[in-house]
């Protein structure tokens, strides 16, 4: 079901990191040439959206798509489910979590997701939800990010442990640069890989710090070129 991979990977967010209205993303390919790597697409949205995205923008076949916030991993031309990877989930107390949101005011968004829920919230109805989640016991993953974006996970389930998970089935040992701009992308850029913060990138990323991270001046795939020269000198990716 996993594919072989090359000798360099990119694993990068879709939505204002390789994708932007301000910027072509053509010029990374024009960029990589020949030499293009794997590629890994880890996005927040879920799978028919993450698909038309990638239709509509005429971006290259990923290799592997990570869709949900980590959720869920689809692999190979085909983009087969790891079902495996999303029964963590299911195992939750889905309908308390989803009462707890309820009272609190929180809504839900209407998308296709199994993987995880996607909520509409303000931060001060988050801060209410994750206390109540940890009122009743309840172990999850919350991420809130774009000042309104409310997704729930599986225990230790986001994009950096999503990858982590394909590059072991895998058995990839080799080059990754990952890349980033929003709060969703916190635990991708923590996640040990040479990484790229882009230009645009939310002030929480921005104030990510270590000598894996690059900070790239300029924005989107712009970013993304201007981080894997610095990561290709760096550490000698080709």
């Amino acid at each position: 079901m996993y594919p072989n991979l090359k000798d360099q990977v990119l694993a990068t967010d879709l939505d204002d990191t390789l994708v932007s209205n301000q910027v072509d993303h053509q010029k990374l390919w024009a960029y990589f040439g020949a030499h293009r790597p794997s590629l890994i697409y880890i996005t927040g949205r879920y799978f028919q959206s993450a698909y038309q995205l990638i239709q509509e923008q005429q971006l290259p076949q990923p290799d592997i798509l990570i869709c949900d916030a980590g959720g869920a991993i689809y692999c190979g031309e085909t983009l087969n489910e790891d079902l495996l990877w999303s029964t963590a989930f299911q195992k939750m107390p889905l309908s308390t979590i989803e009462k707890i949101a309820e009272d609190i005011g929180i809504q839900r968004q209407p998308i296709e997701a199994n993987n995880r829920f996607a909520f509409t919230a303000t931060s001060e109805q988050y801060k209410l939800f994750k206390y109540a989640l940890q009122a009743q016991g309840i172990d999850a993953t919350t991420i809130f990010s774009n000042a309104s974006q409310l997704d729930v996970l599986a225990p230790n389930v986001n994009k950096g442990a999503a990858l982590h998970y394909v590059l072991e089935k895998c058995q990839y040992t080799k080059n990754v640069v990952v890349a980033g701009d929003s709060e969703n992308d916190v635990h991708l850029i923590a996640a040990g890989y040479p990484a790229i913060i882009v230009g645009n990138a939310c002030e929480e990323l921005k104030m990510l710090e270590g000598p894996l991270i690059y900070h790239a001046q300029q924005q989107a795939a712009d970013g993304i070129i201007e981080g894997w020269h610095y990561h290709r000198h760096q550490y000698d990716i080709i």
